[in-house]
C-alpha cells in the first residue's frame, strides 16, 4: 500500500497517461475542469460522484449501497463500496506536518521528504499549503510534481514538467 496521493493538474495532462503516469491509490485534482480521477489496478477512472454521509453508522445502515465512493465527515474514512464489499481507502484521525519541496534538494527530478513516524504503508494527502504565493503555485503547476515512492519516515515526489525555481510549501495529512 502506498500513500494516498492527491496532485492538481490540467485535463489535458490528467487524461494523458504518458504525460502523468497511473500510479496506484493517486487521486488527481483537475484544476481547470473540477473532474477528479482515481488510479486503481493499471487504470484511471474519472470520479463523477462522491456520496457524502455524516456518519459510519449512516454508512453501515444502507441496505443497497452502490457502488461508488463514500466519504464519511464524522470519521474523515473515504470508502467504496465494491464487488459487494466495503473497501477503506483513508480515515479516522490525521496529523499535519508542513514541509517544504526546496529548488536546492532536486536530484534527478525527485527528491525526498522526511517525516518522523511516516510508516511505508501509511495513508495521506500531499497538496500545496495555504500560504503558498502566485510564484509557488504556478512553479508547483508547471513542475506536475506528483508522489512516486513512499518508506518508513520518508516519501518521494518527482517532477512530471519542468524543474521549479523557487521553494514550494507543502501541506502532508498523515491519516492514522
Amino acid at each position: 500500500m502506498s500513500l494516498f496521493n492527491v496532485n492538481q493538474t490540467v485535463a489535458s495532462k490528467a487524461r494523458n497517461t504518458s504525460t502523468v503516469p497511473i500510479k496506484d491509490k493517486q487521486f488527481l485534482i483537475v484544476t481547470d475542469s473540477g473532474d477528479i480521477f482515481y488510479d486503481s489496478d493499471g487504470t484511471r477512472v474519472q470520479l463523477t460522484d462522491i456520496i457524502v454521509l455524516d456518519t459510519e453508522s449512516q454508512r453501515l445502515a444502507l441496505t443497497s449501497p452502490f457502488e461508488k465512493f463514500y466519504f464519511v465527515k464524522g470519521s474523515g474514512a473515504l470508502w467504496r463500496y465494491n464487488n459487494s464489499s466495503w473497501v477503506k481507502y483513508s480515515g479516522g484521525g490525521s496529523t499535519s506536518v508542513d514541509k517544504v519541496l526546496s529548488v536546492a534538494s532536486w536530484s534527478d527530478n525527485k527528491q525526498n521528504i522526511e517525516i518522523s513516524g511516516l510508516t511505508a504503508d501509511q495513508n495521506g494527502i500531499v497538496g500545496l499549503s495555504q500560504s503558498v504565493s502566485m510564484e509557488e503555485r504556478e512553479a508547483a503547476e508547471t513542475a506536475s510534481l506528483y508522489v512516486c515512492g513512499q518508506q518508513d519516515g520518508s516519501f518521494t515526489v518527482a517532477i512530471g514538467g519542468d524543474k521549479p525555481t523557487c521553494d514550494i510549501p507543502i501541506t502532508v495529512i498523515l491519516f492514522g
